[in-house]
């Protein structure tokens, strides 16, 4: 588990993904999709055509301003 891990995680910093400083074998992958819909479309298609199980964390936000 640990060597597909690192595979995944140190592919995914050569390519440019921000991934944070993680000690875990569950990769965080940080996405600016832009907007909610973009993510989840983003979300779905991982999922769906690529077998990879995605799940997404948002940061609260407030509407009063």
């Amino acid at each position: 588990m640990w060597s597909i891990a690192r595979r995944l995680q140190n592919g995914l910093v050569n390519l440019g993904f921000d991934i944070g400083d993680t000690e875990s074998p569950i990769t965080p992958v940080y996405v600016i999709a832009g907007d909610e819909k973009t993510a989840m479309s983003m979300i779905v298609m991982l999922r769906e055509q690529f077998g990879v199980f995605v799940s997404a964390v948002t940061y609260p936000w407030s509407r009063a301003a």
